[in-house]
């Protein structure tokens, strides 16, 4: 009999742990390709992040940097713009590839574009300023200086006045740009606004820095009497001297040598001497007044007091009714000799018209009880019934004359006796014998230009320091 062999069974156990050995691979390795991918795609993720930070912060330096360049840009080529807002009009999203638009920096006759120039053109220019006013247009949307992109101005609003100046708020938009292939797109934006000073200046000054004149005239002789500054140490000096024909210029680094001519004994003059042919007297015509049925006053005076303010003598003058009125008197000849004439001006002003020939008054008889200038002025007149004659403003006495302003550019003023007159003086000739000082109060140069519109050179603007600066918006 044969024994049957047992026969040979699998051990299950054996099986179960290969099976099991072999998911545990396969998962472990799912688990480590989700990671690696996860990390992968985190690490991507942090890498781009990283860019479109790094990309919106030099859109963000991009946008300062045309704040700087733009602002430069205007004070050194196109000041004149300073005061004159430009708001432009193709700022829309799919705009953002052009240049700027705006009315206010374009010239009245310039339609380029579809947007018509407002900018008036000024008469006189510094000698370095460029024009006309639209060249700037072309840099207004440019390269920024490290290549990574573009500047574009958004808005620059100006508010203030054409002689004080005031502040100007600019918006600049800056684009980092990335170039793939031949498409150049906008990868991200950033818009910075500044708040910044416009200041007024002169072509040849800083900022804030008056050029003024306290004496001009065409001829001057001074002998013993001086042009000073009425408070001492003056900077910049407001008692500045032009002669026009005062044949022997000045030495104009020592002031302590006489000008040949114009200046002997203890003569002083506290600001600049010149005896350039410009700016002359004639350059500054007086006002005039529309009279209506206002008659000439000739006024004499020898004794007794007399005062003149707003509405004391409507047969004569007009009042400006307003919180400061202004009283225009139209005068002929003035004889004052003796008594007292008080000009009360309040907190207004009160100004002569001369349309007689001569006038002739003794300080000690007239008094400007305002004390402050710009308050009292007398306006000349070329000519009239005598003739082509000059005009003629005497003075003598001993006593204070002013605070006063005297422009009367065809009128000759000789002065004699120990006077000091305070104020200042555009006229024909100025002959001083005696002892008469003129003393220039420290804000005449102001006065001058913001009152009487009286500028002795070409005024200009500038942008200076940061009043307020404001990052306004990160895109993309």
């Amino acid at each position: 009999m044969n024994k049957l062999m047992p026969k040979h069974r699998p051990k299950k156990g054996r099986n179960k742990k290969s099976g099991f050995a072999l998911s545990v691979v396969v998962i472990t390795g799912l688990i480590i390709t989700i990671a690696t991918m996860t990390l992968a795609s985190r690490s991507i993720n942090n890498l781009l992040n990283s860019t479109r930070q790094e990309q919106k912060r030099e859109a963000n330096k991009i946008a300062e940097n045309g704040v700087t360049l733009i602002l430069k840009e205007l004070n050194d080529n196109f000041s004149y713009l300073l005061t004159e807002s430009c708001i432009v009009e193709n700022n829309l999203t799919s705009q953002q590839t052009e240049e700027p638009e705006c009315a206010g920096w374009k010239n009245s006759d310039d339609s380029e574009g579809g947007v018509k120039g407002t900018f008036q053109k000024r008469d006189e220019f510094c000698p370095n300023a460029k024009s006309p006013s639209n060249l700037i247009m072309d840099k207004l949307y440019t390269q920024s200086p490290n290549s990574k992109g573009k500047y574009r101005l958004i808005s620059y609003s100006f508010a203030g006045d054409q002689y004080q100046g005031g502040w100007a708020t600019i918006k600049v938009q800056g684009q980092r740009l990335v170039t793939q292939g031949d498409k150049t797109r906008i990868a991200a934006t950033a818009i910075v606004q500044q708040e910044v000073t416009i200041a007024p200046k002169y072509c040849d000054l800083p900022p804030f820095e008056e050029k003024s004149f306290g004496l001009l005239a065409g001829n001057v002789s001074l002998n013993g009497s001086s042009i000073i500054d009425e408070i001492e140490g003056t900077e910049p000096s407001q008692a500045s001297v032009n002669c026009n024909n005062c044949g022997s210029p000045p030495d104009p680094d020592l002031k302590t040598k006489k000008w040949k001519g114009v200046q002997s004994g203890n003569s002083v003059i506290d600001g600049e001497r010149s005896s350039n042919p410009t700016p002359k007297p004639t350059d500054f015509a007086p006002p005039q007044w529309q009279w209506g049925n206002k008659q000439q006053w000739n006024l004499t005076r020898n004794s007794g007091v007399l005062n003149i303010g707003h509405n004391t003598h409507p047969k004569y003058c007009h009042t400006e009714a307003g919180i400061t009125p202004v009283t225009h008197c139209r005068m002929g000849n003035i004889a004052i000799a003796g008594g007292k004439v008080n000009v009360n001006p309040g907190t207004g002003e009160i100004n002569f018209y001369l349309q007689g020939q001569s006038v002739a008054i003794n300080t000690d008889s007239f008094v400007n009880t305002s004390g402050k200038f710009g308050q009292v002025a007398f306006f000349g007149q070329k000519g009239g019934p005598w003739g082509n004659t000059p005009q003629l403003f005497a003075l003598s006495g001993r006593d204070k004359f002013g605070p006063i302003f005297l422009q009367m550019p065809h009128t000759n003023v000789p002065l004699s006796g120990d006077i000091d007159i305070v104020g200042a003086a555009i006229v024909k000739s100025w002959n001083a014998s005696g002892n008469s000082d003129l003393i220039i109060p420290r804000d005449a140069a102001r006065v001058l230009s913001n009152k009487y519109e009286i500028e002795f050179g070409v005024r200009e603007f500038a942008a200076i320091g940061i009043n307020r600066w404001n990052l306004i918006q990160l895109e993309k």
